[in-house]
């Protein structure tokens, strides 16, 4: 009875908003829509000179709306700066004169269900509250989902995959547009691996969104880019085109734009949809200039095995119980890597192999470096393998060698070697080697694993189990004029440490990394060669023939120091 009732509750609320909407919305063959996401606005009193330059960045879009008259104008998600009163009254006042329909997506920026804040706003300029709603433009279907931070105990996200499913079913013989915040697909910069849905939920609405095949656009936010990285981190997965509209705030780290935009500034980016029966064009565009880009028809398709470690828990990927190309001489077959943004030119993310005049062979080359963008902390960059651990086998002794030249080292970068143990999906054991100037300065890297390793204690494991001795953390030397040579027996070295047990464990993770900071001219490279690993070992480990010991060991996690302790950058 009680679920019946919410049931009615929702399809009234849903007849409502399409009501609303189609009489606002007048019936014809050409739609023209502007988009806009991100404008993250603050109080126009703000004593912050950034939030009131983009307050004034949304009154120069309103004045767009107004001047050009689109069908409607959608704002997609992260409306506000802060979820706070004040802020949500400074987009309120920004916006309230526009003169045609407004359509709002709630973002992870734009508070709770508890606070009311979005609600109260939605109510004030849509004339309703929903979570998800949904209404017809003529042959098209628009659908407008919410971010997880607005679920509640009564509408979670299970809740939402229902209702997103029945409308797709419903709308089978319409093309369909979703408009979310949260991007689904990588996009190629450290932060944003970890900064969306987790991935249980990202793979769930995935595979609803392309399962009737009628959704032709998916359009993000969130990421914060212009008109060229809204292009080029565009995809398309099984028939659908994802793509992270441009924003009004600065861009972060991609660090490139179409000339015809640069001059002018480096914010101020929206989009324009154009809808003829069914079909459709994209145009971005920048506030006070008059260029506008039109998107290509086409964009590359997107494969889980681009990315597979966004969509799949370690164990679940490709993996063998034997190192294959470990000297690198067939390039990167059979290693994974980070899905990274690779800007045209000097571009801020480098994974090669070439020769390498210290090992005499070929190597593994990894190389990243500051590109001067707002909203950007730590980058970094990794190569990897999936091993697996035969049933009844010792933990296997891991053998590499690694070079740091001097020339690829800066005050604010650095490196690292991960090695993760897991039993199935457990993360039991890791050990991280790592070398670096301002490490606990770093914000994302740990935060990336923790995404990736998915311990059941969060970030917390990591603090815990470095105490514990199953987590052993400490500094590499990189010298730069030599070849440094790493021996580590993981059925050993756990239990070096007083009352640690030795961990069991049928996978390894095998990480080389490199990362640099948010400081001008911040880099690191390093270079990796000669990987294997053996079962049958008895060799202690050691880092240039100098056996590990606990008094190397650390006791705390060399990331994150200054943000748990409340500083910022």
């Amino acid at each position: 009875m009680f679920t019946t009732t919410i049931a009615l509750i929702l399809q009234s609320i849903i007849m409502f908003q399409l009501d609303y909407y189609s009489e606002k919305i007048q019936e014809k063959e050409c739609y023209r829509i502007l988009l806009c996401a991100d404008p993250q606005i603050g109080p126009a009193d703000s004593p912050v000179e950034f939030e009131k330059e983009l307050e004034l960045m949304l009154r120069k879009f309103v004045s767009t709306v107004n001047e050009e008259k689109p069908d409607f104008v959608v704002f997609n998600g992260d409306l506000v700066a802060f979820p706070q009163e004040s802020y949500f009254n400074a987009f309120e006042n920004a916006v309230k004169y526009i003169t045609v329909p407004i359509v709002l997506v709630h973002g992870n920026h734009d508070g709770k269900a508890k606070d009311g804040l979005f609600w109260k706003l939605q109510q004030q300029l849509c004339g309703f509250r929903a979570y998800d709603y949904a209404f017809d433009c003529g042959k098209w279907r628009i659908i407008l989902l919410c971010a997880p931070e607005l679920f509640t105990d009564s509408y979670t996200f299970e809740n939402q995959i229902e209702w997103l499913n029945n409308e797709l079913q419903q709308a089978w013989r319409k093309p369909v547009i979703v408009f979310l915040h949260y991007h689904l697909l990588p996009v190629g910069l450290s932060q944003l691996e970890y900064y969306t849905y987790p991935r249980e939920q990202k793979l769930r609405l995935l595979d609803t969104l392309v399962r009737y095949g009628n959704v032709k656009y998916v359009f993000m936010g969130h990421v914060h880019n212009g008109i060229k990285a809204s292009v080029k981190t565009a995809w398309e997965y099984q028939g659908t085109k994802f793509i992270v509209l441009p924003t009004l705030v600065p861009g972060r780290a991609f660090a490139e734009e179409y000339p015809e935009f640069v001059s002018y500034s480096d914010r101020g980016f929206f989009a324009e949809l154009i809808l003829k029966g069914s079909a459709s064009e994209i145009y971005g565009r920048q506030i006070d200039n008059p260029t506008k880009y039109k998107y290509p028809e086409e964009f590359p398709i997107f494969t889980i095995d681009i990315d597979s470690r966004a969509f799949r828990h370690w164990y679940d990927m490709p993996k063998s119980e034997t190192i294959q190309n470990g000297d690198f001489e067939n390039g990167t077959l059979n290693w994974f890597s980070s899905y990274r943004y690779k800007s045209d030119e000097k571009p801020g993310f480098i994974c090669e192999v070439l020769p390498s005049p210290k090992f005499n062979s070929n190597s593994l080359h990894l190389f990243v470096t500051y590109k001067g963008r707002s909203w950007q902390y730590d980058e970094s960059l990794d190569l990897y393998k999936v091993i697996s651990i035969p049933s009844n086998s010792s933990l296997p002794t891991i053998k590499l060698q690694y070079y740091i030249p001097n020339e690829e080292k800066s005050f604010y970068g650095g490196g690292y070697i991960r090695v993760a143990l897991f039993n199935d999906k457990s993360l039991e054991a890791m050990w991280l080697g790592h070398w670096g100037a301002r490490e606990e300065r770093i914000k994302h890297l740990h935060r990336i694993w923790n995404y990736l390793d998915e311990p059941k204690e969060k970030l917390q494991w990591y603090e815990k189990a470095i105490q514990q001795g199953s987590f052993i953390s400490m500094k590499l030397p990189d010298y730069g004029y030599k070849v440094h040579s790493l021996v580590l027996n993981t059925d050993q070295i756990f239990t070096l440490k007083d009352n640690t047990a030795k961990p069991v464990a049928n996978l390894l993770v095998v990480q080389f990394g490199v990362w640099c900071g948010n400081e001008e001219g911040s880099f690191s490279g390093a270079w990796f060669d000669n990987f294997s690993t053996e079962h049958t070992s008895s060799n202690p480990s050691s880092i240039d023939n100098l056996p590990l010991s606990p008094k190397m060991f650390e006791s705390f996690l060399p990331y994150g120091v200054w943000y748990k302790y409340g500083f910022d950058k």
